[in-house]
């Protein structure tokens, strides 16, 4: 950073020497991921960025579970659309667990159980438009591919949890075509690290950026230096989509797995509008009260 980029720091936003670095929490529920990752990027994507061609994309937080035929599913669901619209896309991909950015390089398929498709409609519906946006046909398989392995520490009830999805069987497609020819080409990234102070401008500047899963697992001080180098990354005039499920916990789930800071100030966080005006940012679309804990700015 240079020194006219210093000057222009709220002074508010902690310096990288003094803050503590978040918990590295890699099994926790939010870490997890499933085939409705990524929808919510999209439509973000389809409403506000229609028509931006070419488009540069950062996706912070990928995704991981110690299941081995559950993987990061949201960059696959973004280039689906993507390739579908004819974009001419890249994409930056950004996660702190190496075991997310490794299998992100090396996967060729997907998986749903077929419990699921079967059971709950929305995972159907988000299969099915994978499936339509990439023209690719899905299969059904009682064996696991060589590229996707177990990790290493899967817990014997994971173990028991995979063996009897693949006795029902495991739905399998194809990873989006443009997405394999990215990686090949060098014209897709990823970067492994903490989002407070990785380099991500090495790419910038990005047309949009998917921030979701993340923010609720850091404490306040790394909320506000994330968003500070994703905002600086940030083309003018573009948009960047958040989430923190914070003070808005969906049924269900464990509240204390929500390690991190509230965010919203009506949950009782610090990203009031004046913050996020010192950080060049204003918010274009907010949910209800927050409840689902959506943000595009």
């Amino acid at each position: 950073m240079n020194e006219q980029e210093q000057q222009r720091l709220p002074p508010w936003l902690p310096s990288l020497e003094s803050y503590t670095p978040g918990e590295q929490i890699f099994a926790d529920i939010e870490l997890q991921t499933s085939i409705l990752r990524g929808l919510k990027a999209t439509e973000t994507i389809d409403r506000y960025l229609r028509g931006v061609n070419p488009l540069s994309v950062l996706d912070v937080g990928l995704g991981y579970y110690q299941i081995p035929f559950v993987c990061p599913y949201e960059p696959y669901q973004i280039s689906a659309y993507l390739q579908s619209e004819h974009v001419d896309y890249s994409l930056t991909l950004v996660d702190k667990n190496p075991l997310a950015i490794d299998d992100i390089r090396i996967r060729q398929q997907i998986f749903l159980t077929l419990s699921y498709y079967c059971e709950h409609p929305p995972f159907k519906n988000a299969w099915d438009l994978y499936l339509k946006r990439t023209q690719h046909a899905s299969a059904v398989t009682h064996t696991l591919s060589r590229d996707t392995k177990l990790i290493p520490g899967i817990s014997e009830l994971e173990q028991k949890e995979t063996e009897e999805e693949l006795k029902v069987g495991l739905l399998t497609t194809d990873i989006p075509s443009s997405f394999r020819e990215g990686l090949a080409s060098g014209n897709f990234h990823t970067l492994l690290g903490p989002i407070e102070y990785l380099p991500i401008r090495k790419y910038a500047p990005y047309d949009f950026i998917t921030c979701t899963n993340v923010l609720h697992l850091l404490n306040g001080d790394c909320q506000k230096l994330a968003l500070a180098n994703m905002s600086r990354s940030l083309a003018s005039g573009k948009f960047m989509l958040i989430n923190c499920r914070y003070g808005a916990i969906p049924s269900g789930y464990n509240p204390k797995r929500y390690t991190g800071a509230a965010l919203f100030p009506e949950h009782g966080g610090w990203m009031t509008q004046d913050k996020l005006h010192d950080l060049r940012l204003k918010t274009v679309e907010q949910s209800p009260e927050n409840k689902d804990g959506y943000m595009v700015i």
